[in-house]
């Protein structure tokens, strides 16, 4: 294949609609260019003519391994500590010490970050938690943070990263929760009692969740922006429908929920909402969370 070789509208539409069947992920005519260049690396490593081989191929029901690759591609992570920090202000003045106060009672207490990425959002938020509750560990209160691509959760659970990565954390937690490495290309690493709070795995949110506990609070900021808005619409109603009564969901900034009140949530801050009341399906069936079963 060329290296100037481009692909061609009928192959792009294809690998865009098995984005959409696979991630949600809505792939518009302006990342033509990016999934050209992408996709170009993966053809030279499996040695294939070009691109109508290759969506040829990805496209049949064996390619699950290659479907797999496609998506770690095709996929974008942006991240960094203390996102969009005045959510986790918020989460930090008006719902930890209530969790925290649950904890103490005996509750069980869970935070998801769905989206995770590189793990800069869930340690974010673990070094807030660990300020407010040094004893944490002590009791079951847990942070889960999944996101689709294998590879930057597997950075994320490694808890490894470098001094421009670390820019954006408060030289408080700095000192408390960070080793600094050894030597000009060594990397710091997140504290064993930071790491231990938080559970890492790999989830497509498109797919089956592997949990029936619900969640305290949700964070999906960033994520559904790149789904096209009957997925959004899908998505929010199942955060809803897994989150504890008065339990908080936080999206990005750039996302909206077009209806809240249908989902039983109500907003209290920017892109915050709190769960009010027992949420509906799109048929207006009751859904009735499970609790049987924890999350791990």
């Amino acid at each position: 294949m060329k290296l100037s070789e481009q692909i061609s509208n009928s192959d792009f539409n294809g690998i865009a609609q098995l984005m959409r069947d696979l991630t949600g992920i809505h792939l518009t005519e302006s990342k033509k260019a990016m999934v050209s260049a992408r996709l170009s690396r993966r053809i030279k490593h499996l040695k294939m003519s070009g691109f109508p081989e290759y969506c040829s191929y990805v496209a049949t029901a064996s390619a699950n391994a290659e479907r797999e690759e496609l998506i770690l591609a095709l996929t974008t992570n942006i991240t960094k500590f203390n996102r969009e920090s005045k959510q986790f202000d918020h989460l930090q003045k008006h719902k930890l010490p209530l969790l925290i106060d649950k904890a103490r009672n005996g509750g069980r207490v869970r935070i998801w970050s769905a989206g995770c990425s590189t793990g800069e959002e869930p340690y974010s938020l673990a070094f807030r938690i660990m300020d407010m509750f040094p004893d944490v560990l002590s009791y079951d209160f847990k942070v889960l943070a999944t996101d689709i691509d294998r590879n930057v959760v597997k950075k994320a659970r490694a808890g490894q990263y470098t001094d421009t990565e670390l820019a954006s954390v408060s030289e408080p937690h700095l000192r408390k929760y960070i080793r600094k490495g050894h030597g000009a290309k060594s990397k710091a690493q997140i504290e064993k009692s930071v790491m231990d709070m938080i559970t890492f795995n790999v989830l497509n949110l498109l797919g089956e969740w592997p949990f029936s506990g619900s969640f305290d609070v949700i964070m999906c900021r960033n994520v559904a922006i790149y789904f096209e808005n009957e997925t959004q619409n899908e998505l929010w109603g199942k955060f809803a429908n897994k989150l504890q009564s008065d339990g908080v969901l936080y999206i990005g900034h750039s996302e909206g929920i077009s209806s809240p009140m249908d989902l039983g949530l109500k907003t209290i801050a920017p892109s915050t909402f709190q769960k009010t009341q027992t949420t509906f399906d799109s048929v207006g069936k009751q859904l009735i969370a499970v609790n049987s079963k924890e999350v791990q």
